[in-house]
């Protein structure tokens, strides 16, 4: 539930960024911030508080806290865990093979479009048209 409240929730977040500073601070002394949305209760509220409330089992507490970047628990916001653990929920993708198969799967394209790629070079210049 906490997930999915806070991926609906985010383009409010977003909001504030877009309204003048002064008009975000009075939200927030004034306590409306929170009436608008328990998202932003979320946000100011740690991960550890959350996850205590959520489960005991300590184990589970600690994957969710450090799953992501490792910041400690006490100091990260409870949001941002939700907001990732929501878009990972279903998986992640890497490719077969790593990221460089990226570069490598490129080159055929950039050498019909007439360019040339090279490895361990000199650089000097870069060349670009008027397009960019």
């Amino acid at each position: 539930k906490l997930m999915k409240l806070a991926s609906r929730r985010t383009p409010l977040i977003a909001i504030l960024k877009m309204i003048p500073y002064w008009v975000v601070r009075i939200l927030i002394r004034t306590g409306l911030l929170n009436q608008i949305s328990s998202a932003f209760r979320l946000a100011a509220t740690n991960h550890s508080e959350v996850m205590c409330r959520l489960t005991q089992n300590k184990d589970l507490q600690a994957l969710s806290a450090y799953l992501f970047y490792g910041v400690p628990p006490k100091e990260s916001s409870f949001l941002i865990n939700a907001l990732l653990l929501h878009h990972y929920k279903r998986g992640a993708y890497y490719p077969v093979g790593g990221a460089s198969e990226f570069a490598f799967h490129i080159i055929r394209i950039i050498q019909q479009a007439g360019g040339e790629v090279l490895v361990r070079a000199p650089v000097q210049q870069i060349l670009i048209n008027s397009q960019g």
